[in-house]
């Protein structure tokens, strides 16, 4: 009867509302854990980053087949990509540091130069706040200046990396 369906639809409607709210809910609740990584967590990632795409004096059989490229790195096979990039970074992270730009945070991750270029430059890995989308900073940065706002990581225990 018609009570019936219109109590049908208020039921309906409910069930929405509520399995909507329910989606919501877990939709935050999976955004903030995977926005809050710990340092640990996003040292870890820069540095299996560096490793595996060649940065590192690490074996051959830790590098990626299909190593993440730079900038320019397109113009280049992956032979001439590894020979400049192998062993001129230190495999442990110098520290981090979360930066925001028009709203976009991500985090940087100082790693140094096995034999300084210049002054006290190094190179950067960038990732957003839940560790996606994590890439090589084209250009050197200035280390010194970075360590200045930075915690210090070099002197914490690290965890191994796989």
């Amino acid at each position: 009867s018609v009570a019936r369906a219109a109590h049908r639809r208020v039921m309906r409607l409910r069930l929405t509302g509520f399995f909507s709210f329910m989606g919501a809910a877990l939709s935050l609740l999976s955004f903030v854990a995977s926005a809050s990584l710990t340092d640990i967590e996003i040292l870890n990632r820069a540095e299996s980053f560096v490793v595996e795409n060649g940065y590192t004096d690490a074996p051959a059989y830790q590098i990626k087949a299909n190593v993440d490229l730079e900038l320019w790195d397109s113009l280049t096979s992956r032979e001439q990509v590894l020979e400049m990039r192998l062993g001129s970074l230190k495999r442990k992270p110098l520290g981090i540091s979360k930066s925001c730009f028009n709203k976009n945070c991500r985090w940087y991750v100082a790693f140094e130069y096995s034999v300084p270029e210049s002054g006290d430059t190094g190179r950067f890995v960038t990732m957003n706040l839940d560790g996606t989308e994590i890439r090589m900073e084209h250009k050197d940065g200035d280390i010194a200046r970075f360590l200045i706002a930075v915690k210090k990581t070099h002197n914490k225990p690290m965890e191994p990396t796989r």
